[in-house]
């Protein structure tokens, strides 16, 4: 069967059933899923999560028959899979038995090490012990006479493989994917066998290993033995491809592509395709297998009888007008590679992608070494990343798990994260080649060479793990979010270093190296690796800081045990940082403790960028993004639940925003003269009264200090006092904040109201927020600020300055989430929209209605209806004058100030008199399903009684559903959806399936086969279920009975939530006074669903989700909040907590 085209990045989940056929006799449930062929396999006995120390909410989201569903490896990805996750006997035996054991302990779930509460034994496996893992498959019909491949995307660490009895053979190494050709060893008859042995002495060798250990303790943590990545088979024809390697090149354009293939001994054509945005822009074939001469198949073939050819070739693609790659915009271009016979016949199709990036060593105007993405200075803020689990130790328990910490990063604004001592599975650099995130790469660490010698422990050492760092370079290659290959850490296992840098330099003249991370160096790569401190640039090599910080608190319902410990913690008494590995404390999480490592943060990556400048530093990494373990020096717990900071300010500090937008309320006492009124002795009445009498104060000029550079006004007592007048020409139109230089505690008044207070003390200026309050209480004329700072030891210092920082036009999704407004503060972009609604129509109640919006890349399109208002008049229902609407159009926008008018999906003046969709539309949404986009939008014809019964304005609308390879269209065969109604919505399923949500006035959910839309074909499955049903109440919300519309079904946190808007009424029931957005959730698409007691989201209709650039959740809606008929489109950022509480940040 030819399979279908369709691009995902390795999003290729399960469509449609095609065979469901249980195995009674191995307990097996085998789904052939036909538009990616993808098996997967699943048992159905019993198993439970081991009660662990510590279990992360995607903990629940595991099941033994759906167990990391997702295609493994994105960047080579086939449609014909079987997934072999799930649950496998095992038992452990001592390490002197090699024969197959006949009995099993129990049931482990795959791919979980077996030290994980997720694999459901939480065991160690001890060097001197042997971990067997057995379960039987059947190999399906369809594979007949196909070859078929075995694949592991890693087992820790000595890993035995037998099928059918039969050994295929050993692979050693923790972290590099490994495949066997299984085929000779499968039986004529189903079912088939594997078992698996795996050794792993951990710390007790020299092997690679990370941070794990037998005896984890300080900064070495649980080990990880066994299976811990998917296992999974493929099938292939004698000729298949095996590996490509792509090489961007921005300066012309272009990128090379290298091609491997294991093929019959005859020349084959290879096909490369290219597509942007789904749209195929390079197509170019080339002969694989040309040096397959008549003399040397002669040989090889007549004379020698080789069956198969390992053989290569080559691809130059040029890129006219490239999109390149990068954190802020991760565009990705999408490959197709199609292996064909000299008949023409495919014998292989692999999916993969590449985004245009280059990364480059170069110097400033100084001299000094610096790194240039995309030929832009690059300056690096960062965190440590270790990757680890407190469920899965080394497996993330999800697919959506893993990407969270991705999130997580961007959300902090980092740029980049070093990926500590560990190699990922492919899915999580899939993430960050997606969302946009640059990565430090180390190589795993051992104990293979001694340090002070720069010398091999032994020879099986070094050459098993210079074979391992290779092999994990070749695998990783591909990915454009990998910038930086780190080779040694701190001396651990560290031999023959310039040896590896010269061996990564010919393996990879992309990427920049690094020799060692922190020390020992010996002078070869790019990066100069510090770790705490300034970095500054070398001649020949950047300077980054890969490790710093430190800082930790402590979530006692959050963590690993009840012994936490940290670097670097906060002291509750002074409100400063004290050490908590010499003092064995560490603080609690509080407002107070929260504020002040959110401020550390802030200082670090401020530090950075003035260190840039200064000295040529080009990154530092904050150790760590999340707590591992007892290790609670990170930015989130264990669990990912608590942020231990505010992310908004660092997100600010990281990619410094302040720099070049600030305006000054009150003057910058560094470049301008800032006289206070001040005292050191303690004031009488009402000090911080605007209308207080100071006159007997004195009046000096800021700074105020001693023992520090730059104090105008020398203070040497324990305590002062400020206060100062200014006059505002108007209200700050953009958040007013302090600009501060404390040392130690302060208070700050704004016009008698609290704006700001902390304790202890930093060591530069810093940008603060102020009080809702006291923001609000600045008005033209006359204000007052009134300061109390005061002093116990060292030297002191206060400045305080006044200032309101200016947006600049850059993407503003991502500035009101860093700003996090309140619910109440919606933000409205509408009169930016340059274009009339209604076609010259000028009615004042023409609005736009029911938005969607859906982002590629870093574009965000919009799509919404467009007719006259929310009323009867006939005059405006009437077809024959414009009170009809035109149709549906799509705008673009990157920063959503600037609009884009980009065409026409469906215009009403262009259809014929008959077609039932003309006149009227309303609802349109654009959904990307299966790499398809579909557009479905809901019409009636006032002219067509078949169409509209009624006749009149009211009556039910019609579900009309259209397709298209691109966003833009063109929109085709759009068809109208047999049993839907107005406001139909759809929705695809995280295994493949596409469900039909729709009003029929409570809310229905239906499963529907959109495959035959080319055929005008578009069928609802089976019977529809009622998920949520309307409230029949006097007044209120949901007051109609029967009356819901505007449905859109988002899974967030493995959770479904449905949101839809419900009528409003006053208490006579008389007055409608518009919509509100109400949500239910469930576990599972078809429910059951319960409502959220209470929630009114929003006032506002029809809202639909979409996701910003750093990886939030947005609605975009009407907000209806000035009445029903002054509707104005808005945006609200929101996120789902642990307990499945809609939070808007910066609200209660």
């Amino acid at each position: 069967m030819k399979s279908s085209l369709r691009f995902a990045h390795g999003r290729l989940y399960q469509i449609s059933i095609l065979i469901l056929e249980r195995i009674v006799s191995c307990g097996v449930i085998f789904a052939l899923l036909t538009t990616t062929k993808l098996l997967f396999c699943f048992q159905l006995s019993a198993w439970e999560v081991k009660s662990g120390r510590l279990i992360s909410s995607w903990a629940r989201s595991v099941s033994p028959g759906f167990v990391w569903p997702e295609y493994p490896r994105p960047q080579f990805q086939r449609n014909n899979w079987l997934n072999l996750n799930g649950l496998w006997d095992y038992t452990i035996t001592e390490s002197y038995q090699v024969s197959i054991p006949s009995n099993y302990d129990g049931k482990i779930l795959v791919p979980f090490c077996i030290e994980s509460a997720l694999s459901g034994v939480m065991e160690s496996l001890l060097p001197q012990k042997t971990l067997w893992y057995h379960r039987k498959f059947n190999i399906p019909k369809e594979w007949k006479d196909k070859r078929v491949l075995l694949n592991f995307g890693a087992a820790d660490w000595e890993c035995t493989v037998y099928v059918n009895g039969r050994h295929l053979g050993k692979h050693q190494g923790g972290y590099d994917s490994f495949v066997f050709d299984i085929t000779d060893a499968l039986r004529p008859a189903n079912p088939q066998e594997i078992v698996v042995s795996v050794k792993d002495p951990t710390d007790s060798s020299w092997q690679l290993r990370g941070k794990q250990s037998l005896r984890p303790a300080g900064c070495n943590y649980t080990a990880c033995s066994g299976i811990w990545q998917t296992v999974w088979l493929e099938a292939v024809n004698d000729s298949f491809l095996t590996d490509i390697k792509i090489d961007p090149r921005v300066p012309d354009s272009s990128v090379f592509i290298t091609v491997n293939a294991r093929i019959v001994p005859e020349p084959m054509m290879v096909e490369i395709t290219v597509f942007s945005n789904s749209i195929p822009i390079v197509f170019q074939t080339n002969i694989i297998g040309k040096e397959l001469s008549k003399p040397v198949l002669d040989n090889l073939v007549e004379f020698f009888k080789a069956k198969l050819t390992w053989q290569s070739c080559k691809f130059y693609l040029k890129i006219e007008n490239p999109r390149l790659w990068n954190v802020d915009d991760p565009f990705l271009y999408d490959l197709r590679l199609v292996l064909k016979n000299n008949r023409g016949e495919i014998l292989d199709e692999v999916f993969s992608y590449f985004g245009m990036r280059e990364i480059k060593l170069g110097q400033d105007a100084h001299g000094r070494a610096r790194a240039y993405l995309n030929g832009k200075l690059l300056i690096i803020p960062g965190a440590l990343d270790q990757g680890y689990w407190p469920d899965g130790i080394y497996t993330a328990p999800t697919d959506e798990a893993l990407r969270f910490d991705i999130e997580a990063a961007k959300r902090l604004g980092l740029v980049a994260v070093r990926k500590h001592v560990k190699v990922e599975p492919q899915r999580w650099y899939y993430w960050a080649d997606k969302l946009g995130l640059l990565v430090f790469q180390d190589m795993p660490s051992g104990n293979e060479g001694d340090p002070k010698t720069d010398l091999p422990r032994s020879h099986e050492a070094a050459v098993q793990c210079m074979h391992e760092k290779v092999t994990l370079v070749q695998q990783l290659y591909n990915h454009p979010s990998i910038i930086c290959w780190i080779i040694f850490n701190e001396g651990w296992g560290q031999h023959d270093t310039l040896r590896y840098v010269d061996v990564f330099r010919t393996l990879d003249p992309s990427r920049l190296i690094d020799e060692a991370s922190g020390f020992p160096w010996h002078g070869g790569g790019d990066v100069a690796d510090h770790h705490g401190g300034l970095a500054p640039a070398e001649v020949n090599r950047i300077g980054i800081t890969s490790e710093d910080g430190g800082w930790g608190l402590a979530c006692p319902q959050n963590q690993w045990s009840d012994k936490p410990w940290t670097y670097r913690t906060y002291d509750p008494q002074t409100g400063n940082e004290i050490d908590g590995l010499k003092l064995n404390k560490i603080a609690l999480l509080t407002d107070d403790s929260k504020r002040w490592f959110t401020r550390k943060m802030v200082m670090l990556f401020k530090s950075l960028w003035e260190n840039s400048d200064k000295i040529g530093m080009t990154g530092v990494f904050y150790c760590q993004l999340v707590d591992v373990e007892n290790e609670c020096n990170g930015l989130l717990s264990y669990d990912r639940k608590i942020w231990k900071v505010d992310p908004d300010p660092i997100y600010k500090s990281a990619r410094n925003d302040f720099k070049g937008n600030t305006l000054w309320l009150f003057p910058k006492s560094q470049s301008d003269i800032s006289n206070w009124k001040y005292t050191t002795n303690q004031p009488s009445g009402n000090w911080i009264s605007k209308d207080y009498d100071d006159s007997m104060w004195a009046l000096g000029a800021a700074p105020f200090g001693a023992g520090l550079n730059g104090v105008k006004t020398e203070w040497h007592s324990s305590n002062i006092w400020l206060r100062v007048k200014f006059y505002l020409n108007e209200k700050p139109s953009n958040k007013p904040m302090l600009l501060i230089f404390h040392d130690e505690d302060v208070e700050v008044f704004i016009n008698c109201i609290l704006a700001f207070k902390e304790k202890g003390f930093l060591t530069g200026w810093d940008y603060v927020d102020i009080s809702g309050e006291a923001a609000a209480s600045l008005n033209t004329g006359t204000n007052s600020i009134a300061v109390h700072c005061s002093q116990s030891a060292g030297a002191q210092f206060i400045d305080v300055s006044l200032v309101s920082l200016i947006d600049q036009k850059t993407n503003v999704v991502d500035q009101i989430y860093r700003r996090n407004d309140p619910i109440n503060q919606f933000i409205n972009y509408t009169n930016a929209l340059p274009f009339s609604y209604c076609e010259g129509q000028t009615d004042v109640r023409k609005e736009l209605r029911d938005p969607c919006i859906i982002r590629e890349g870093g574009t965000y399109y919009l799509v919404f209806t467009m007719w006259p208002f929310r009323g009867r008049d006939e005059k405006y229902m009437n077809t024959a004058n414009n009170g009809s609407s035109p149709g549906i159009a799509i705008y673009s926008t990157t920063n959503f100030l600037d609009w884009r008018f980009e065409r026409w999906l469906v215009k009403s003046s262009e259809l014929p008199d008959d077609c039932p969709y003309k006149h009227r539309f309303w609802a349109p949404e654009i959904h990307k399903i299966h790499g398809k986009y579909f557009l479905i939008f809901t019409a009636d014809n006032w002219l067509k009684k078949e169409y509209n019964p009624a006749g009149s304005w009211g009556s039910a609308g019609y579900a009309f559903v259209g397709v298209s390879d691109s966003i833009l269209g063109p929109y085709t065969n759009i068809t109208y959806i047999n049993g839907a109604a107005c406001d139909t919505s759809l929705f695809e399923d995280i295994d493949g399936k596409t469900y039909a949500i729709i009003p029929r006035y409570n809310i229905d959910i239906q499963e529907i086969d959109l495959s035959n839309i080319n055929k005008k074909e578009v069928k609802l499955l089976g019977k529809p279920k009622t998920v949520v049903f309307a409230t029949n109440r006097d007044a209120g919300i949901e007051a109609d009975a029967d009356y819901l519309e505007g449905p859109w079904l988002e899974r967030i946190n493995g959770k479904y939530w449905l949101f839809y808007a419900a009528t409003h009424r006053n208490e006579n029931y008389q007055d409608w006074l518009g919509y509100w957005t109400c949500a239910a959730v469930a576990d599972s698409v078809l429910g059951p669903y319960k409502k959220i007691a209470g929630v009114k989201l929003f006032m506002g209709g029809h809202a639909s989700v979409f996701k910003s650039l750093n990886g939030g959740d947005w609605f975009c809606f009407r907000n209806e909040s000035k009445g029903p008929d002054h509707g104005l489109l808005c945006i609200q950022s929101f996120y789902v907590d642990a307990f499945s509480k809609i939070i808007f940040p910066g609200s209660d």
